[in-house]
């Protein structure tokens, strides 16, 4: 795997992106949620989540650079990545609360309340060492399916199995840049996954 290909993935299988992917997962394999919606509304939903939950957050990260807050857009140091994990706490936290407005499954806005917790859980870490953001958020997909999964008896062993290959993917992508450790993205991913499948499993 080459560098430009490792920065293509790692654009791809952004942590910001990490939503959007939840919520098409969510409206795809719908037997999750025993609700069936119609395509007015899913794309309502998407649009919801990607403008609060990718739009904004960037917009602001993006105000953070041009303030010098930030020395650059990819938050290579682990103290830079404190106020923007802060910043995608909060909207992640308002994306929650305009969903749980509109009449469905718990799990559709139950998910952004676990990455919420996520967020924070990652900032508290941060403090002490650095982790990996894509393991997290690659993490916390394939835990919120398999957490669905056991919640539902849905049969999603090949979304899972899929996950879990994409997760490599990403990982080795991440070590390739010289971005992350490998211990960095083991903690992430971890941390993602077991956050996001307890949420998935109890929502």
């Amino acid at each position: 795997m080459g560098n430009k290909t490792s920065q293509f993935i790692s654009w791809l299988f952004h942590p910001l992106l990490m939503p959007v992917y939840a919520m098409i997962m969510l409206l795809v394999f719908q037997g999750i949620s025993y609700q069936m919606i119609p395509l007015n509304l899913k794309l309502l939903l998407l649009g919801m989540v990607f403008i609060a939950s990718v739009l904004v957050p960037l917009g602001l990260i993006y105000l953070l650079y041009k303030l010098g807050l930030i020395s650059s857009l990819y938050m290579n140091t682990r103290e830079e990545r404190l106020f923007p994990l802060l910043v995608i706490a909060i909207f992640y936290y308002v994306t929650y609360y305009l969903l749980k407005g509109i009449p469905l499954s718990l799990i559709y806005h139950m998910y952004m309340l676990g990455g919420t917790l996520l967020a924070i859980v990652l900032m508290a870490i941060n403090f002490f060492r650095k982790v990996s953001l894509h393991a997290a958020g690659m993490g916390a997909l394939t835990g919120l399916t398999a957490g669905t999964a056991f919640h539902d008896g849905a049969n999603l062993g090949l979304p899972i199995a899929v996950l879990l290959l994409l997760s490599g993917v990403v990982a080795s992508a991440r070590i390739k840049l010289n971005a992350h450790q490998p211990s960095e993205v083991y903690l992430g991913w971890v941390t993602g996954a077991l956050i996001m499948f307890f949420t998935g499993f109890l929502f």
